[in-house]
């Protein structure tokens, strides 16, 4: 009698880490689907479903060339219409694709051309700021590009 209450105890234990182990995967897979899709997120974010322009902290707006890069993202076609001013005027025009990977649970990376950026979107008050920071390879130990732009339109 005694052998079969301690294999009774061991049945339920097994019984029960077998059940746990089971459900575990379905927990998870209902978590994974429940998360909106940041990459969705991010291009929405971008280009507000069609295109967003976004300039140096402090631009003067829409029509307005301070120094620096100014981006306009448009979802359509995946293009990025690059100006960069100097001294009030447009001294550079440039086009290019781009593109948005999720690199991790919390990590969207745009891709301009061959650089990859890592994207944020925030809403400050009552502005929206894009900050940009150069992905790094693991072995690189040099400061990363970064770039806080505000959205102008």
């Amino acid at each position: 009698m005694a052998q079969s209450t301690r294999a009774l105890p061991r049945c339920r234990g097994s019984t029960a880490i077998l059940l746990a182990l089971t459900c575990l995967p379905l927990g998870a897979a209902s978590a994974q689907t429940a998360e909106p899709d940041k990459v969705k997120q991010l291009e929405q974010d971008l280009t507000g479903g069609a295109q967003h322009t976004w300039a140096p902290k402090g631009s003067a707006g829409a029509g307005h060339c301070l120094d620096g890069e100014s981006y306009r993202f448009a979802l359509a076609d995946h293009a990025v219409t690059i100006e960069r001013c100097q001294a009030g005027k447009v001294a550079e025009t440039n086009k290019a694709k781009w593109s948005a990977e999720q690199k991790g649970p919390f990590l969207v990376r745009v891709k301009i051309r061959e650089q990859e950026f890592d994207a944020q979107v925030l809403q400050v008050a009552d502005r929206h700021v894009l900050r940009l920071r150069q992905a790094q390879s693991s072995g690189n130990f040099v400061r990363p590009l970064e770039k806080e732009l505000e959205r102008i339109d």
